[in-house]
């Protein structure tokens, strides 16, 4: 009976220390609703009220008049534009923005929990899920972010939903309904954000391994479902798909693709003015040689009316671009990884997105010092890698939680690498929560030495 109270006692302290750190999150969005805005507005560029803002935020905000107008756009995937219009219509074109703050503080609040059941399942301790959400609530990377008009704060919270629907009946079979709601998440995010879309593969590399190896305990209605679940998805990108071809003649969902695929053949083969079958667009390719910029929003200045005036025919030439030396392009990306990736944060510094707002967040800007790089991630990701292929070698089974993680995390780095610009911090942040996840597994294998207790 004296044990019984001792260990109740031991998780009552742990499940109070969760107010503290919540308190501590609710206090670092506070303080940067009241006084990062402020600067902002000290410097004359307090243009969007109430909130923080990045040069994308811009676009969004103008894609939700677009949207509630019946029109798709060509920049931004519609999930994010639509939350903007609602609170619009809600709350009016001014209070609107601390309404959207306010909602995507909510979902990181929400989320949280979820993560801390996440961790629960993977750890096994509630010690080591009270370090993986208490971090998570802690760190100013993620709080701060709900204070900012763009997509960042949703994809984090939305990928912790997507993660508790795949692994919430684990280590039982998953019912249809976890399956269904993985494709509606799924969807969700990649229309929010469409780097999420090797979510995709993620979803048939996961549940191809798990129905594999319990051949015996799964029925045909699971297996149906999961493929319907999938068709679903690939049907709702391709509709949308084709509404945006139908309207604007590109391929892809966003003219964004094509704008990152010139950023990178601009960097690695140049720009061969001579591939554009436009006059127009050849004479302005022309002068941005001329120019000689290093500058990718400089070349946009040049070329951005021509874009938004004829986005199929500057696709066509960037398709062109691209095949002019796949080898050079491909040795670019190799190049990124191996120099552009270790100069970023895994968690980002939240006062690079925060424009003439330093000052006030320079108590933020202190945690950059001890913030690891992206070396550190490569390192805990892959040691934690290797121990789950030396597990896989002796037990001949695949830990179905670890590969989950590892897919989410080494998928959004590499499709960042190989499909953005730049910013990948920013980027990869949405599994920045996958990451403490494995830190802490890593630190409690290394520390019991018993690899056998991979899930």
């Amino acid at each position: 009976m004296k044990q019984n109270r001792q260990s109740l006692s031991g998780y009552d302290c742990w499940l109070l220390s969760y107010p503290v750190v919540v308190g501590i999150s609710v206090m670092v969005f506070i303080y940067t609703m009241i006084y990062a805005p402020g600067i902002a507005g000290l410097y004359g560029k307090y243009d969007i009220p109430y909130v923080l803002k990045q040069p994308d935020s811009y676009s969004y905000i103008d894609a939700s008049y677009s949207i509630f107008e019946g029109n798709i756009d060509i920049a931004r995937t519609p999930v994010y534009p639509l939350i903007l219009g609602i609170m619009r219509l809600v709350a009016g074109p001014v209070y609107m923005f601390p309404l959207v703050a306010l909602f995507q503080f909510g979902l990181f609040l929400l989320s949280a929990r979820y993560l801390r059941l996440i961790s629960l399942k993977f750890l096994g301790s509630r010690r080591a899920a009270f370090w993986v959400t208490g971090l998570y609530l802690v760190i100013p990377s993620f709080s701060t972010y709900c204070v900012i008009i763009t997509t960042d704060s949703l994809a984090v919270s939305g990928l912790i939903f997507l993660t508790w629907f795949m692994v919430r009946n684990l280590p039982d079979k998953p019912k249809p309904r976890d399956m269904i709601c993985t494709g509606v998440s799924m969807l969700t995010l990649i229309l929010l954000r469409p780097i999420f879309v090797y979510l995709i593969l993620v979803y048939i590399v996961y549940y191809a391994i798990y129905f594999m190896q319990n051949r015996v305990g799964c029925k045909r209605i699971d297996l149906i479902v999961c493929t319907a679940v999938l068709v679903a998805v690939s049907a709702g990108l391709f509709a949308y798909k084709s509404m945006v071809n139908s309207v604007y003649g590109i391929k892809s969902i966003t003219i964004i693709t094509a704008v990152n695929n010139y950023a990178l053949a601009r960097e690695s083969v140049g720009i061969h003015p001579e591939l554009a079958k436009d006059r127009e667009l050849r004479d302005l390719l022309e002068v941005v040689d001329t120019a000689k910029t290093e500058n990718e929003w400089k070349d946009f200045e040049i070329l951005g009316k021509y874009v938004n005036k004829y986005p199929n025919r500057f696709e066509a030439y960037i398709n062109d671009l691209i095949w002019v030396s796949p080898f050079t392009i491909a040795k670019k990306i190799y190049h990124r990884f191996l120099y552009e990736v270790p100069k970023y944060n895994v968690f980002v510094n939240p006062t690079v997105v925060y424009e003439y707002s330093y000052p006030v967040m320079y108590p933020f800007d202190l945690f950059t010092t001890v913030c690891p790089g992206f070396y550190f991630y490569w390192i805990v990701v892959l040691s934690y890698l290797a121990i789950c292929v030396r597990n896989v070698c002796k037990a001949r089974n695949v830990p179905i939680y670890s590969l989950l993680f590892l897919l989410l995390s080494l998928g959004l780095v590499l499709t960042a690498v190989i499909g953005a610009q730049s910013d990948y911090s920013r980027l990869t942040l949405p599994v920045a929560p996958i990451f403490l996840l494995i830190s802490v597994k890593l630190f409690s294998l290394l520390k019991i030495k018993d690899h056998n207790e991979i899930s």
